[in-house]
């Protein structure tokens, strides 16, 4: 009965410690993964200045990303621009400005697309974005007229997935007269092993020592004392 007490005891203070855990565990995995944002900007060729367009959301554990179109986002109205013009897009990092993105197509690819367009987020294996591609919906100009000028914006992210490598060697060794240094010939077992072999010969050799002048003369006298005839 005392065994079954001390492991009833053990079990209630296992599960005693594991009640503050299990939340815990719990809240780490309901945490939302990390977001990294980013603003996309466009304009035509012949407009001064970039406008907001809207805001790209990449997940980058995931590799998804999400396109929401900016609330006051100018779009590119009817009759604006030439259609040889070309229509330039931003992706500009918000954590650091500096990092910035530029692709572009021909303003009539985006007409004869009713405004359907992708981008193409490109990670790397760090799971940063290096490079976007930007696609129109057609890749040729069919003078579509279209009333609505809202895009219709899908994208898409690719990781990087680094590929074999090659095993490279280390340089062949050269001496000072340009030969190739070969190398070292291959030790025999001897030399190898030599310092193990090297103490087992010299137990052996002491072990099979002749013993010492004395012990055999003492040896031979107790020998003789023991043949000598009992007295009557």
């Amino acid at each position: 009965m005392n065994i079954f007490r001390l492991l009833w005891s053990l079990t209630s203070c296992v599960c005693l410690l594991l009640i503050p855990i299990i939340p815990f565990a719990e809240a780490e995995t309901d945490a939302k993964p990390y977001e990294h944002e980013y603003t996309v900007y466009h304009k035509l060729a012949s407009q001064p200045a970039y406008s907001k367009r809207g805001e790209l959301r990449v997940t980058p554990s995931m590799a998804v990303a999400q396109y929401v179109d900016a609330k006051n986002a100018l779009y590119v109205n009817k009759g604006e621009g030439s259609e040889d013009e070309i229509y330039f897009v931003k992706i500009v990092d918000n954590e650091n400005a500096e990092q910035s993105y530029l692709s572009f197509t021909k303003l009539c690819l985006l007409w004869s697309s009713k405004f359907e367009d992708e981008i193409i987020i490109h990670l790397d294996s760090s799971n940063n974005l290096y490079h976007f591609d930007y696609y129109t919906a057609v890749d040729h100009c069919n003078g579509t007229e279209v009333d609505d000028t809202r895009f219709k914006t899908t994208v898409q992210t690719i990781k990087s997935i680094p590929g074999p490598r090659p095993k490279l060697h280390g340089p062949v060794p050269v001496a000072e007269d340009g030969t190739v240094i070969g190398p070292p010939p291959e030790k025999s077992f001897i030399q190898k092993y030599w310092i193990y072999i090297l103490p087992l010969l010299i137990i052996m050799m002491l072990n099979n020592a002749p013993p010492e002048e004395g012990q055999e003369g003492q040896g031979g006298q107790s020998g003789q004392g023991g043949n000598r005839p009992a007295r009557g």
